[in-house]
């Protein structure tokens, strides 16, 4: 068996944003309607005009803490 290790980089938003129309995985604190969000894990996107969105829900507050691009697995049919 041979062990594949896949490293991930963790960003803030001061540090570095994603590129344009790619959705990363987030650490945020958040409200939406009656659902509060601490350090809760979501995908999100960052737009240059819009900031940060999520087609999930609509925030009324939304602060990102980190975020990450991960590659999704591509499994071999």
């Amino acid at each position: 068996m041979v062990e594949k290790r896949v490293i991930v980089q963790w960003y803030t938003p001061d540090d570095k944003l994603p590129e344009m129309d790619t959705r990363v995985v987030a650490t945020i604190d958040g409200r939406y309607k009656n659902i509060i969000f601490e350090k809760a894990l979501v995908i999100l996107e960052w737009s240059d005009d819009c900031g940060w969105f999520s087609y999930d829900y609509d925030y009324e507050e939304l602060d990102v803490i980190a975020w990450c691009d991960l590659e999704p697995v591509r499994a071999k049919r």
